[in-house]
């Protein structure tokens, strides 16, 4: 469902905005204001007027899985669910196999000035730049396949979370590899012998 606070009081929106039996998986604001919702089985939609409103391409995301909305830097729309897709003046690219998608499903992305790293089910976390993606695994066996967030820090590190704990490693390290600088990769593994519960 979906609530929000008003005039200090929590309001359950879940009935008078029809998600009952519904799950709300992503919540983002836009630099324009405007509300969109990631939802398990409406796909994308937007709040207009307290109605949601699908997303205007019509069937773009009917039935779909979304779980994070980002804007880029300009201004576009970065939209992850069943598949990787970007929303650019309201046309959508959708990054499947045939568009040279790493694995099969992705979980998380982060925005790195104009690249994305990507989180995914089963092929670590995939670098895209330049309309190109580069998976990493070969460079870093110890990866773990199945990503679900990654995300920096100051020193520059990524962080990955998934199945097996939590993973660290160097940003530019893996610039490198997808620029052909280096061929492997380092990453510290973090697990309940660090503390993890």
């Amino acid at each position: 469902g979906l609530a929000r606070i008003r005039d200090g009081r929590l309001e359950d929106m879940t009935v008078a905005l029809g998600l009952v039996g519904d799950r709300v998986r992503a919540i983002h604001e836009d630099p324009q204001g405007r509300l969109w919702f990631g939802t398990r089985d409406r796909g994308l939609v937007q709040l207009v007027d307290d109605r949601l409103v699908p997303f205007h391409q019509a069937g773009a995301f009917a039935g779909e899985y979304i779980t994070q909305i980002e804007t880029a830097l300009d201004g576009s729309r970065w939209v992850v669910g069943d598949q990787l897709a970007h929303i650019t003046e309201g046309h959508v690219t959708r990054f499947d196999e045939q568009a040279g998608f790493v694995g099969s499903m992705p979980y998380m992305i982060l925005q790195d000035g104009s690249q994305l790293w990507i989180a995914t089910e089963d092929a670590g976390l995939v670098l895209l730049r330049d309309g190109q993606f580069t998976s990493f695994r070969k460079a870093c066996p110890e990866m773990m396949p199945c990503v679900y967030n990654v995300i920096g820090d100051e020193l520059g590190y990524l962080w990955l979370s998934g199945q097996f704990g939590l993973q660290r490693v160097s940003r530019q390290d893996m610039l490198d590899v997808a620029d052909g600088k280096r061929a492997t990769l380092t990453l510290r593994s973090f697990d309940k012998r660090d503390g993890l519960a």
